[in-house]
């Protein structure tokens, strides 16, 4: 059980490691998104204006897009090194 503190810092290490880069690539994520919204907003909308069997899809859409696809679950993360 000797070696175990070792390998337990080697996890933390990674741990912290990999949710730096998670909240990193969100942030690039969230303003490539954020720069495209508008542009994506006009493409669905004239896409489905006239058909009602995609409805359904709109509301997804205008959610996800009004949530600006955040993902920020990873940012809880942060703080717990």
């Amino acid at each position: 059980q000797g070696g175990g503190g070792l390998v337990d810092k080697q996890q933390d290490f990674i741990k912290k490691n990999l949710c730096e880069k998670l909240i990193n690539l969100e942030r690039i994520l969230n303003s490539k998104i954020r720069s495209n919204l508008a542009r994506l907003n006009k493409f669905w909308r004239k896409k489905f204006a006239n058909d009602k069997s995609n409805s359904i899809l709109v509301i997804f859409f205008r959610l996800a897009f009004k949530s600006k696809l955040n993902i920020s679950a990873f940012s809880r993360f942060k703080g717990h090194s």
